[in-house]
């Protein structure tokens, strides 16, 4: 008897396309997100809300956020003011919402700074060493450039320095040189 050949029994409600099951949808991955992880999902949701609220901050906003008014001044929570006023008497609430959209720029600038600055360093210690490989980078170029000291038998740059451990021999000049670094 010749065995049965191998058919893809699909699931109701999922559709079989060329024998496999189709992907989830996107809320169902979102569930199954939130279930397993739920810190990054309430950090996902705190992210949403932020965003939101930088986009829409004009359309949100109860008060003006700069203006002050001497009537409010330390006023409590009440439906003129949802969480109160300060010491000048600005609404607290459209403080807030505005300075959500000075804490994204804020964050995405230093993100966008920060990957700039480590491409830079990447792309450098490429030309110094010649490789791409982050951990052969890490293990030759940056040790080779920081390593240059004072001593004579360290000066070559073939191998690592043997006499240099003592932090005290270590030139700045030196140091800034090898980064690629002028000094005038």
């Amino acid at each position: 008897m010749a065995p049965e050949p191998a058919v893809a029994r699909a699931e109701p409600g999922l559709v079989v396309a060329g024998g496999r099951p189709a992907r989830p949808g996107t809320w169902t991955t979102l569930l199954r997100f939130a279930r397993k992880k739920p810190l990054g999902a309430a950090g996902g949701v705190v992210m949403l809300v932020m965003v939101f609220a930088a986009l829409f901050a004009n359309a949100l906003q109860t008060h003006d956020p700069i203006a002050t008014d001497s009537t409010s001044v330390l006023a409590r929570p009440s439906e003129e003011h949802l969480l109160g006023a300060d010491h000048l008497g600005r609404d607290i609430y459209s403080r807030i919402v505005h300075g959500a959209r000075v804490s994204l720029i804020v964050g995405v600038a230093s993100t966008l700074l920060g990957s700039v600055l480590m491409l830079l360093a990447i792309m450098a210690l490429y030309w110094n060493a010649g490789t791409t490989d982050i951990p052969t980078l890490m293990n030759t170029a940056v040790p080779r450039s920081l390593q240059t000291c004072t001593d004579p038998s360290c000066r070559s740059s073939q191998a690592a320095p043997p006499a240099c451990t003592n932090r005290s021999q270590i030139e700045p000049r030196t140091v800034i040189e090898a980064l690629g670094m002028r000094i005038t």
